[in-house]
């Protein structure tokens, strides 16, 4: 990318590593690039020059090398205010001699953190990256950290990171902040150890999903259920055409109802009934499970209006 002139860096994972005291004990699940949206069409070429397949839009495969491309740092969904938003997209702003400032980088691991809360669940892994660079990295300048958590709206979280972070590896930042309450680290590190590495574990995936989503504002819970089953089994036409197997869909949206059928035949084929099945599954839960997930927030120190 950089021999065409594509600015880009590295994110989360492959950045950190070097700070773990080996980088092989910093698990990835992929590698994560960053470049300018106007980019995404010349990168899209070259991964698949280099021989990668097109599996999602932003995501490409390799044998086993998973790589996925983002053109924004943060999307605008319900947890997250215009102010969040802007600031984790001006990264450029924030990008010198072929770096991310760590700072920057730090804020965003914190802010990534609060979205897999939110959305895929979070694991210990997550946590574990804010520890290792707490105590081994020497650039992180933390009154502008402790400022920008607290212009950002994020500060109340960011202590119970860093309160988990002391309860578990004995590291603290350099700030002063609050301790969380005994209860609250008993049953968050419960919660997360039984999410697994990943996170993905979380049984509450569904709910947090619901409260993610804009449409949410508004709708009742069943409506927007029912939207975002809709969406999953017809997706849009831009990300069908980003998938070889739809290949034949490109310059001919009209074809879109064509690939529709083909796509739910290709999934049962080669996934069986279970994985279609599994698709409309992930798009309901029940109003007790949002409940229930609106006030773990809560505990987190998230606000309770950005939940609303």
């Amino acid at each position: 990318m950089e021999e065409e002139g594509i600015r880009c860096f590295t994110i989360k994972g492959s950045a950190i590593a070097a700070f773990y005291p080996h980088p092989y004990l910093r698990s990835m699940g992929d590698s994560d690039f960053v470049i300018d949206a106007s980019n995404m069409d010349d990168a899209h070429k070259i991964m698949l020059q280099g021989g990668y397949s097109c599996i999602s839009v932003g995501e490409y495969l390799k044998k086993r090398m998973m790589v996925e491309i983002h053109r924004y740092l943060a999307d605008m969904i319900q947890i997250n205010t215009v102010r969040v938003v802007e600031f984790f997209n001006s990264y450029w702003d924030y990008f010198h001699d072929g770096q991310l400032d760590w700072s920057f980088h730090f804020l965003y691991l914190l802010f990534h953190l609060r979205s897999h809360l939110i959305g895929s669940g979070v694991g210990l892994r997550q946590f574990a990256d804010t520890a290792v660079l707490t105590k081994y990295n020497q650039d992180l300048n933390w009154p502008w950290i402790k400022a920008k958590l607290i212009e950002l709206d994020m500060w109340n979280f960011a202590q119970k990171v860093f309160a988990l972070n002391s309860y578990w590896f004995q590291i603290k930042p350099p700030i002063e902040s609050e301790d969380a309450e005994e209860i609250f680290l008993s049953l968050a590190t419960e919660q997360i150890l039984k999410n697994g590495v990943f996170g993905f574990a979380d049984k509450n995936n569904r709910a947090n999903r619901i409260l993610m989503d804009n449409r949410m504002k508004g709708h009742s819970p069943i409506t927007i259920m029912l939207k975002r089953a809709i969406a999953s089994v017809f997706p849009k036409y831009k990300f069908m055409i980003r998938m070889p197997q739809y290949a034949f869909l490109k310059g001919k949206p009209y074809f879109l109802p064509v690939a529709w059928i083909y796509r739910g035949f290709y999934t049962i084929k080669n996934r069986g009934f279970a994985r279609a099945k599994a698709v409309l599954e992930t798009s309901f839960t029940t109003q007790e499970a949002i409940d229930e997930r609106k006030a773990l927030f809560e505990k987190w120190g998230l606000r309770d209006s950005e939940m609303q």
